[in-house]
């Protein structure tokens, strides 16, 4: 039987029969296998392998047995560098040929092994196997039905991963469910199917070919490799290739040193074809706290066939692992990914391989870049520094060959290792400070052509430890206000013996009484100058802030005031009656933008004797309560707070207040702010500071000026109220009169309410007296009043889906964004429609296959459908879109969403195409919150909708989004996304205009018939 199954191979090429007859027993050269056996490698060889990979040139070949599959089986060592003359044993499975090149790996570390499916024509998996020494991989490939052979034709794999990460225990599975459509999304039975893995897992398949139901389902297992990887299972007919990826993770309890963030830095972003040269990857682990962190496990892979040399399993004492990445055998251009993980945590970069350019071809810099080691040296002309030039073409790439001319100035010298970019694209040249010994600056210039670009380095006599014969202080200015906005420039200078400006000197500043200091550098730069910004800090009390600079035994201060802080005081009532109880003298204290300063420690003593130490409330604001004595007189009361001090007067008994002495020639009010909040019943926290100023001639302040603050007759019947009532308030000697307006519980328009100040030079006659007013406006808001949704242009990528970000908008009454206002979205699946895509004027175009009476409604009377017709489009307007046999359809056909009460069940009558499931399903189409649910200080929070790419185009949304706390109709808002709205779920436009490619979206993935009642 086995000379029978010889003959036949001979039959097809003799030669490789020969070669097997005159072999021997030795396995030479060219040996052939029919059927389930094995080549075996001649023996003596002493190379060994510590993986082997197995390449074959395609997935499938159909069962005419003229096409045959090439394995390539390469072996590398436990650097992934490749290994010359290994024995490799090649083996095929069921009833197929196999033809080996030799007998052990040449000198690029390959077998090839020819394949072919031999006398059995029937569809089957056949699986190819390697071995050498102790390491065994396969793959496999699938034998199809010759075209003609059979009567379904799949047109697409749909591949289902049972999880999407597994640990690394080896106990977990991952189960893969292949299912065969045909281009109505039909299932198919017989369809052979491969299946197969990479990354050194293993694959277990239950059928070579679709079940009954047009299912293939395989068990995937990680095998003996622990590593931390990612592994692709990739199901494959004749014509069509699906691949679904799952997660390799550290086993839970793992203990050991865990990251908790990796940084993964590539030492260029493109690498020449030429294989000559390698990416150094740098991968940091770090804390939470984001410092490095050493002893960390680190796994490091590529993917596209690049090849990875390690340094370490574990960072080092620096938290680093390198990785030497250089492109392997395959030249083609590509892109190579570096991805590090180390237990959850995975981080990529990307470099590409590029087209080798030559170094005599004429080629040309579009740019050098420049790079110092240090940007200091000892002026002892010993100490080097390394200038790395790099020269760049038009697309940023290095590039070898380029004539690279390298000068100094002020005396150094510069040592070139080249006269032109090695083959990574580099020239370097070391600097040193040569016989001069003076501190200066020295210029490095570099030129290729008509590209010239420089770099500065400072010489100083001390290299690093450089100490200056004088240091000064400066300080921009002499004073700040207390906003937090403003800031002082400290500027330091450096001069030695000769108070010649002095580089490199190194400077410590610091700060007191509350304040921060930002150094612009650690050292002194060229011109002996170093600035550090000084700001205030969160403390706005009125103070001395000091800043001091230090430079080895060199100490210097400079200091600025913090101004700002107003402490103001109101007595209510002006003149205490004799004996009176629950008299106030009201305390505001605000900033220099009248901002309240709120939780200031003030003190206030009366001359009665009394002191009360407390803080000041959430409107900076603070009443001292006292009891009137029974005899004529005065109190004062001197109150202290945030470094101010506020001294306030009051007359006991019937004593008259002096009439103030005119003519006013300047007269206004202010409130601060000028939107203020609601507040709730009972509470007073939400408030305007009110002062009204009187000035005379010369603009003199005009003191007791009688003042009565109110609403203006509150037009809106808003409300709220004054803190001093209706009593009169009067003018200090800075003719300033204050009064606080307390927010009632309603809104008002924008600048609906008006806040007066009635004034006389005489007392008021009664109590609507109001012989000369001065008014402002004011809003009243709602804590959040009203919220938006959109989008832009942008639709981002994902793992087999598309992204859409939308963002969220909350504002008050008066348009200012809300803060902290939790947002709740959600997301409904409204309409699916049926269709395919063709291409048309050098588009896809999308054609609705519905008809144009497709439209129904539920009667939930008889649970049943009732078809009404599509709903009119905008043929008065001229707009329609695509309809059957290149009409124009002004209609909008659409099949509804099946749950009509949106309570995820298959409830009576609301299948409307009798498929046994709801369509279109809640999960096509998922929303969440980027980040936090609650709007950030510009009032946003940005949502995130994801869906998978096949059902672009082919299902309406609606986005509904209730942010918390806002009352009325303003708190809801919706984004519609329908075929005659703002667009259903997107996709990338490019992708339309790419006719060398199908969408994923080419065929609706609910059918493509004409009726939303049929499930096809």
């Amino acid at each position: 039987m086995l000379g029978m199954k010889l003959w036949r191979f001979v039959s097809a090429g003799g030669l490789l029969l020969a070669m097997a007859a005159c072999g021997g027993g030795g396995g030479s050269a060219g040996d052939s296998l029919f059927g389930d056996g094995t080549t075996t490698g001649g023996g003596g060889g002493t190379a060994s392998a510590s993986d082997l990979v197995v390449v074959l040139d395609r997935s499938t070949v159909d069962n005419s047995g003229t096409q045959n599959v090439v394995a390539t089986i390469t072996a590398v060592n436990a650097n992934r560098g490749t290994v010359a003359g290994v024995p490799v044993e090649v083996s095929v499975d069921n009833g197929a040929f196999v033809s080996v090149s030799g007998a052990s790996t040449d000198t690029q570390g390959k077998v090839t092994a020819t394949v072919s499916i031999g006398s059995n024509k029937t569809p089957r998996n056949i699986t190819v196997t390697a071995k050498a020494g102790g390491v065994s991989r396969a793959d496999a490939f699938a034998v199809t039905t010759a075209a003609g052979g059979g009567s379904g034709v799949a047109t697409d794999l749909v591949v289902v991963l049972d999880k999407t990460s597994v640990d690394n225990s080896g106990t977990q599975t991952v189960v893969a469910t292949i299912t065969a459509v045909d281009a109505n999304r039909a299932t198919l039975a017989g369809i052979p199917v491969a299946v197969k893995v990479n990354n050194n897992a293993v694959v277990s398949v239950n059928s070579g070919t679709t079940d009954a139901s047009g299912v293939v389902v395989a068990t995937v297992a990680i095998g003996n490799d622990k590593t931390l990887r990612t592994v692709d299972v990739t199901a494959s007919t004749d014509t069509l290739g699906r691949t679904q990826s799952f997660q390799v993770i550290g086993s839970a309890g793992g203990g050991g040193i865990a990251a908790s963030d990796l940084v993964v830095v590539l030492d260029r972003s493109t690498l020449p074809n030429s294989g000559a040269e390698s990416v150094v990857a740098t991968v940091t682990a770090l804390d939470a706290n984001r410092n490095a962190l050493a002893g960390a496990p680190v796994q490091v892979t590529v993917d596209a066939e690049a090849i990875a040399t390690v340094s370490a399993a574990q960072t080092n004492n620096q938290g680093v692992v390198t990785a030497d990445v250089s492109i392997g055998a395959n030249k083609t251009q590509r892109n190579v990914t570096v991805t590090a993980r180390s237990g959850a945590i995975v981080k990529s970069q990307v470099f590409q391989v590029t087209s080798a350019i030559g170094g005599g071809g004429g080629a040309t810099a579009a740019d050098l870049t420049i790079l110092l080691n240090k940007t200091l040296i000892d002026s002892n002309g010993t100490d080097t520094a390394t200038a790395t030039i790099t020269a760049l073409d038009a697309n940023r790439n290095a590039i070898s060959g380029i004539p690279v001319v390298v000068t100094v100035d002020n005396n150094a010298v510069a040592t070139v290792n080249a006269g032109s970019t090695s083959a990574q694209g580099l020239i370097s040249a070391a600097i040193t400070a040569g016989s001069d010994r003076s501190n200066r600056t020295v210029t490095i210039t570099a030129t290729a052509g008509a590209i010239s670009r420089t770099a500065t380095l400072t010489v100083a006599e001390g290299g690093g430890t450089v100490t200056p014969a004088d240091m000064t202080l400066e300080l921009s200015a002499a004073q700040v206000t207390n906003t937090g906005t403003e800031s002082i420039i400290a500027t330091v200078t450096t001069v030695d013996v000769r108070r010649n400006a002095l580089p490199g000197v190194q400077v410590r500043f610091s700060i007191d009484n509350g304040g921060v200091v930002v150094p612009g550098a650690l050292t002194t730069g060229a011109d002996g100058r170093l600035i550090a910004t000084a700001r205030i800090g969160s403390d706005r009390s009125s103070r001395t802030v000091t800043v001091t600079a230090t430079a080895g035994t060199f100490v210097r201060t400079g200091s600025f005031r913090v101004t700002g802080a107003k402490l103001a005081s109101t007595a209510v009532p002006a003149v205490a009656a004799a004996g009176s109880l629950g008299n106030q003298i009201q305390y505001k204290l605000v900033d220099n933008n009248a901002n309240p300063m709120a939780g200031q420690a003030i003190t206030v003593v009366s001359s009665q004797g009394t002191t009360v130490t407390d803080k000041t409330g959430p409107n900076g604001d603070f009443a001292f309560n006292y009891n009137a004595p029974v005899q004529a007189g005065s109190i004062t009361f001197t109150a202290t707070a945030a470094g101010e001090t506020d001294i306030r007067t009051v007359q006991v008994g019937a004593v008259a207040v002096p009439l103030p002495i005119g003519p006013i020639e300047s007269k206004s009010i202010s409130a601060a702010p000028n939107v203020v909040a609601v507040n709730t019943v009972g509470s007073t926290s939400n408030q305007v500071a009110l002062r009204a100023l009187f000035l005379g001639v010369n603009n003199k302040p005009v003191a007791n000026v009688r003042v009565r603050f109110d609403l203006a007759g509150d037009a809106n019947t808003i409300g709220g109220v004054m803190d001093v009532g209706t009593s009169t308030v009067y003018s200090g000697s800075d003719g300033v009169a204050t009064a606080n307006y307390i927010a009632g519980t309603r809104a008002s328009p924008t600048n609906g309410l008006t806040l007066r100040a009635c004034y006389s030079l005489a007392d008021f006659t009664g109590p609507n007296d109001c012989p000369n007013e001065v008014t402002t406006t004011i809003t009243v808001v709602q804590e959040a009043l009203s919220v938006s949704i959109g989008t832009d242009e942008l639709i981002q990528l994902g793992t087999g889906t598309y992204i859409k970000d939308f963002v969220v908008l909350v504002v008050d009454g008066a348009g200012v964004a809300k803060s902290d206002i939790t947002i709740s979205p959600s997301v409904d699946v409204l309409a699916y429609y049926k269709g395919f895509y063709e291409i048309a004027s050098g588009r896809w175009t999308q054609r609705i296959t519905l008809d144009e009476n497709q439209g129904y409604t539920f009667d939930p009377v008889a649970s049943a459908w009732v078809q009404t017709g599509a709903p009119l489009g905008t043929s008065s307007q001229g707009i329609g879109f695509p309809g059957p046999n290149n009409t124009v359809v002004f209609r909008q056909p659409s099949c509804p969403n099946d749950d009509v009460n949106r309570n995820g069940a298959r409830d009576t009558g609301e299948d409307l195409n009798n498929n046994q499931s709801l369509d279109p399903r809640k999960a096509d189409v998922s929303i969440r919150a980027v980040g936090s649910t609650k709007t950030a200080a510009n009032g946003t929070v940005v949502l995130r909708l994801e869906y998978p790419r096949d059902y672009a185009t082919w299902v309406d949304f609606e986005i509904t989004v209730q942010a918390g706390g806002i009352s009325g109709t303003e708190g809801r808002t919706r984004y519609v996304g329908t075929l005659y709205g703002r667009g259903n779920l997107p996709p990338q436009a490019s992708v339309l205009t790419n006719v060398q490619a199908s969408p994923a979206f080419v065929f609706s993935p609910y059918g493509r018939s004409a009726s939303c009642q049929d499930a096809k």
